[in-house]
């Protein structure tokens, strides 16, 4: 005669809360996982976003040229135009502001290769602006584009050619070999050193060459 036992109420209830434990420890382990990985996503996504910003201010650093500019009723702006830091609600505060080359022309538009450029610092962002010539005799608005959020602070300084170089905290510095007829200034400097603040990743400084000093 065969007998056959089941399992006692105690140990369905046992083996049932031995199952809740793993999958409980196993939902959360998966879920750390994917907050870590969506961290790393968003990290990654800053870095990227960093790293371009940085490159486009390099790329039009090393483009910038001696090339003074006239504004509406006449006022002149100097080829390379400079300010230590500006105010965070300063929306038409430009910490630089200057003439470079190399504005690539794909589509064969009727425009000039050369373009005027600036950046300034608003709501903890930092844009850059650019307009479609450089003479702007019109009341042109720029074309904006945002760069960089969570931006706290930005400081500036900017190294004079001359020996014994030295650091300024303005551009331009009234050298009297590089003013033009009109009055503005046609002096570049030798580099830029931008001090960023940023949210996520702290105090950022980086040297920008100028080349066509």
């Amino acid at each position: 005669m065969i007998i056959q036992r089941g399992f006692t109420l105690v140990e369905v209830l046992v083996a049932m809360a031995i199952t809740a434990f793993i999958g409980t420890v196993a939902y959360v382990s998966f879920d750390t996982a994917m907050e870590g990985g969506e961290q790393n996503q968003q990290k990654l996504r800053q870095l990227n976003t960093l790293d371009r910003a940085m490159n486009l201010l390099e790329r039009d650093l090393q483009q910038a040229i001696r090339r003074s500019v006239v504004v509406n009723l006449g006022e002149q702006q100097s080829a390379f135009e400079g300010i230590p830091q500006a105010d965070l609600s300063g929306f038409d505060v430009y910490l630089m502001r200057f003439s470079r080359a190399g504005w690539h022309n794909p589509q064969q538009q009727l425009r000039s290769e050369l373009q005027r450029v600036g950046y300034r610092l608003a709501d903890e962002q930092l844009w850059r602006d650019h307009w479609p010539h450089l003479d702007m005799t019109d009341e042109v608005p720029p074309v904006q584009l945002p760069l960089l959020q969570g931006v706290k602070q930005i400081r500036l300084r900017y190294l004079r050619p001359q020996a014994p170089l030295s650091w300024v905290q303005e551009w331009p510095v009234g050298l009297a070999s590089g003013n033009s007829a009109n009055g503005a200034s046609e002096a570049l400097p030798l580099a830029v050193e931008i001090t960023l603040e940023l949210e996520e990743w702290g105090e950022i400084t980086r040297l920008f060459m100028l080349p066509a000093a």
